[in-house]
């Protein structure tokens, strides 16, 4: 899977409808964390050099942005595209990533609807995706 395939996928798990704090009907905006360890990785039967701390901020206007890192490459631009959110699924335009989302107020979490790629559907699920700003 491409770089830009993953980061698709974790912005399919953040459309943002405000930029308040977000109630469980209301998708967030704001910068989300998450880890994706070598655990994570080798119970799915994925490259644990994979392993990565992923940073992704949603906007307002639809659009976002993911940056990987710890450990991140030079020459590893950030990704970026726009999301469409209708009710509790969140789509990436751009990909075939579709998930349903809930927001408590601090961690955002993800439930597949469809993701084809494995590494992808991994890193929406493998941890809630903590709000840091």
């Amino acid at each position: 899977m491409t770089r830009l395939a993953c980061v698709a996928l974790a912005a399919v798990a953040f459309v943002a409808t405000s930029g308040a704090a977000a109630s469980s009907d209301q998708f967030p905006t704001g910068t989300f964390l998450t880890k994706i360890t070598t655990a994570d990785l080798y119970r799915a039967g994925l490259d644990v050099n994979d392993a990565h701390w992923e940073k992704v901020t949603y906007r307002a206007d639809g659009t976002w942005v993911d940056i990987w890192f710890h450990p991140r490459v030079s020459d590893q631009p950030p990704a970026h595209g726009r999301y469409v959110v209708h009710g509790d699924t969140l789509r990436v335009l751009g990909t075939p990533d579709t998930v349903r989302w809930h927001y408590d107020g601090r961690a955002l979490t993800f439930k597949v609807v469809h993701v084809p790629d494995r590494l992808a559907r991994l890193i929406y699920t493998a941890h809630p995706w903590q709000r840091i700003r």
